[in-house]
């Protein structure tokens, strides 16, 4: 076909330029034993005869070797596009028999591309291509072009001298070898060459970037540095969090046991004590208290998915204990006359309910019967609402400033973690006994008259208070059956009002309208 005689001419025309090639390598060989550097090859000092032979012409910028005096090594002497880099550069290198080789492998690349390997504009352009830049690639002009002739080319134009042929002989050797298809000597640039080549013709630019490794190499360092001091900073923070959360989750399981042994003892073996339901119920109200911040800060972990499932019944247990007692604790002021007359209660209903809440506690050992009993019971017909509301109002006014410590209370007003355990602290030091503790020296007051017959309720029932709420409304040495009783006549019953006053203070607006709400009108006690 028409593409593969055209291949074939080029092979041709390939061979030809090898063969020319290799009598000018030869002619100059023979030159350079003589001593003699022609300083000027190229293609216009080429002559090719009628026989095909080639003649060397123009020895006009020959140099002696052996006599230097003819030319120095700093004289820029022959064509420019053709000149090899150490006849460029301005004499700083010594030109010897290899220029002549350079300048033929520029020949043997533009007799096999049929264009200039140099083609810039300008001595200067010229000049920095020569020593900085490859010439174009030859099989980018012409694929065609044989790759072992390229590899001839590449090694005879190399910027260093001491890469291009030893000798001219061996480049025509080397290019005859291809004629003959035996293989070539020269080989390819390794990758290692090929850096080094480019590192040649970038010196500045590898210079710029040395010292910019450099700094870049002692600001990776100092960084370096920082981070690991970082880490180790960070290491010793996590050891010691790691530390302390292992202390503190001992500490939190302590006083879990701690919190479970109470609740234990408030919902079993103090079941069996009628005479200590308050006590009971304060350790009752004290257990819900830290289960509910169990639940609320340790809620979130897989771990105590199951064991907070079970805390989550006893809270909800002991809530409905709490709450059955609460209920019926507003029902025990109605052996007072003036309870009675405060909510407008007959005194026929009045013994009937405490004939309830009597045969309610006898039952309290046993839930089932007790809810069979309260079952049984419809005591909701004898107080109306309003009544009820009343009673309700006058018990949480009685119960001060313990009133705010219960769980009824508390879910009204919507109180907070850290407002509870303020109102526990506050009621904590505001105790009588601790003020007196302090260096009080305030004198006990007599408690009052003690209550008529007619005032005392159904024969052998005693209104109880906890006996934390005893050491807040009365003196130790008052009459037993009046400890307690008469606070509104005591040093205690401004002292309650002190405690109130603080715990209010700490309410949000919203909450002490509510608080108004909860305990309604104040209640005169004539007869406590």
């Amino acid at each position: 076909t028409k593409s593969a005689k055209s291949r074939s001419n080029r092979m041709a025309h390939y061979r030809n330029v090898a063969k020319m090639v290799v009598q000018a390598a030869s002619g100059l060989a023979h030159a350079h034993m003589y001593g003699v550097v022609h300083r000027d090859i190229k293609p216009a000092n080429l002559m090719l005869d009628p026989l095909g032979n080639i003649w060397i012409t123009d020895f006009g910028l020959a140099q002696v070797q052996s006599d230097f005096n003819l030319t120095r090594s700093g004289d820029m002497l022959g064509t420019l596009r053709y000149m090899s880099p150490e006849q460029s550069s301005g004499g700083t290198i010594p030109v010897d028999h290899r220029t002549d080789i350079y300048s033929l492998g520029i020949t043997l690349y533009e007799l096999l591309t049929l264009q200039p390997a140099i083609t810039g504009n300008g001595y200067k352009e010229i000049a920095n291509q020569i020593s900085e830049q490859e010439p174009r690639n030859p099989t980018v002009i012409d694929p065609t072009v044989p790759h072992e002739l390229e590899i001839i080319m590449r090694k005879a134009i190399a910027k260093n001298p001491l890469e291009r042929y030893e000798t001219a002989t061996f480049m025509a050797e080397d290019l005859q070898r291809w004629l003959d298809d035996k293989p070539i000597l020269a080989k390819p640039p390794t990758w290692l060459q090929r850096f080094a080549k480019w590192r040649r013709r970038h010196a500045s630019l590898v210079a710029a970037m040395a010292v910019f490794s450099s700094i870049a190499g002692i600001g990776l360092l100092i960084t370096t540095v920082v981070i690991l001091r970082e880490q180790f900073a960070t290491a010793q923070a996590l050891a010691k969090e790691r530390e302390q959360r292992i202390a503190a989750e001992v500490s939190f399981q302590q006083a879990r046991r701690a919190v479970d042994t109470f609740s234990n003892l408030g919902e079993i073996e103090l079941a069996n004590r009628p005479d200590l339901k308050s006590l009971r119920k304060e350790f009752l109200e004290a257990s819900l208290n830290f289960y509910q911040d169990f639940i609320e800060l340790r809620g979130d972990e897989p771990s105590l998915r199951n064991e907070l499932s079970a805390t989550k019944q006893r809270v909800e247990k002991m809530v409905d204990t709490l709450t059955r007692l609460d209920r019926m604790e507003p029902l025990r002021w109605l052996s007072y006359a003036s309870v009675q007359k405060e909510i407008g209660l007959v005194e026929s209903d009045s013994k009937t309910i405490l004939d309830f809440i009597e045969r309610t506690e006898s039952a309290s050992n046993d839930p089932q019967a007790a809810e069979q009993l309260e079952q049984s019971e419809n005591i909701s017909k004898m107080l109306n609402d309003r009544q009820w509301k009343r009673l309700r109002e006058i018990n949480r006014q009685i119960r001060l400033p313990f009133t705010f410590k219960s769980v009824e209370t508390a879910q009204a007003l919507e109180l907070t973690q850290s407002q509870r355990r303020e109102i526990v602290l506050i009621i904590e030091q505001e105790r009588p006994d601790k003020i007196a503790n302090q260096g009080d020296k305030k004198e006990w007051k007599e408690p009052g008259r003690p209550p008529r017959d007619d005032e005392r309720g159904p024969p052998g029932f005693q209104p109880e208070l906890p006996p934390e709420e005893d050491r807040f409304r009365g003196p130790p040495n008052g009459p037993p059956h009046r400890r307690g009783r008469g606070f509104s006549q005591t040093l205690f019953s401004s002292q309650t009002a002190k405690t109130v006053e603080r715990i209010i203070a700490i309410l949000t607006p919203k909450q002490q309208d509510v608080w108004k709400e909860l305990v309604g009108k104040p209640f005169e006690f004539p007869d406590f």
